[in-house]
């Protein structure tokens, strides 16, 4: 499988000296056949200093979540806490995540499904708030899941991940939809930024054909009753073929990341949606997530 991100980029990199330099590795699925969501989360900041593990599994309602956050300095040398473990088996490729805490247990494999995309960090670029490199790839998931109440499932699906290094100061962002939608035939991933006076869109949709570069991107977000936690989506966008096309979500359940990004003066929400996904014109249904943080100004 040809990729345009280089294998040496699935590695750790030197961070620059900014308090909110970071680099993370996510990766997530939804299994429609069980229905459980998980996700699994490493992000270190060399300069805090501190480096955050994060699980969480999601049925029907329940959300169990592990969190270590560590005061570990310099630059990212292991993925591994003791519990949690990615391990690289071949860039852009394969992964293998290794998870147990002696309550929950998983062992899984992401496999590449499709070639990673790598977004382009001028267009996102706002200096001070968002300097870093990102890429994102869709894949196939296999593995076992021991949920704390025993049960255990085997799990058969489609994932995602992604992994980026730089700067991205979460308070300073004012509102960010991010969405990573999984078809039998594709996955379909979409950014919509608000910084201030900045706002950007961007994605793409992969196939067995290759990577295409999405544009003309609206997003239409459908509110709850509290008018603040979105139950759903429509979006529109065009691919380079210039076809048009329309995605809508359909909340299934809802995750609030624990307070981590929040700083003086501003307050950041972060809502794990996950979904089931339409795109008009086809029958199929696909799964996913989709993503909103939105930062307040407060009176402290």
């Amino acid at each position: 499988m040809s990729s345009e991100v280089p294998p040496s980029d699935e590695g750790f990199h030197n961070p620059k000296t900014i308090p909110d330099w970071k680099e993370s590795y996510y990766f997530q699925f939804y299994d429609p056949e069980v229905k459980l969501c998980a996700f699994f989360y490493i992000s270190a900041y060399p300069n805090v200093p501190k480096r955050d593990y994060l699980v969480a599994f999601l049925t029907e309602g329940e959300t169990d979540i592990y969190l270590n956050s560590l005061p570990t300095p310099g630059k990212l040398d292991s993925l591994d806490d003791g519990k949690l473990r990615f391990e690289l088996v071949e860039p852009n490729e394969l992964w293998r995540i290794h998870f147990d805490d002696g309550k929950r247990f998983a062992s899984l494999d992401f496999a590449g499904r499709f070639d990673p995309f790598a977004y382009d960090s001028t267009q996102s670029y706002r200096k001070g708030v968002l300097e870093q490199e990102h890429y994102e790839q869709g894949c196939f998931v296999d593995g076992t899941i021991r949920l704390a109440n025993g049960t255990e499932h085997k799990i058969e699906c489609f994932g995602h991940r992604d992994h980026s290094w730089g700067l991205r100061d979460y308070a300073a962002i004012d509102e960010w939809n991010w969405i990573a939608a999984q078809f039998s035939w594709c996955t379909i991933n979409i950014i919509k930024l608000h910084m201030g006076d900045k706002l950007e869109t961007a994605g793409f949709l992969s196939s067995l054909v290759g990577n295409q570069r999405l544009t003309d991107i609206s997003i239409k977000i459908h509110f709850e009753y509290d008018d603040v936690t979105p139950q759903g989506y429509t979006i529109h966008f065009t691919d380079e073929q210039k076809k048009k096309w329309q995605l809508d979500s359909m909340k299934l359940q809802t995750m609030i990341y624990p307070p981590r990004q929040s700083k003086p003066g501003r307050e950041t929400n972060i809502y794990e949606i996950v979904s089931q996904f339409t795109l008009k014109g086809d029958p199929s249904f696909g799964y996913g997530i989709a993503e909103f943080l939105i930062s307040r100004k407060t009176l402290t």
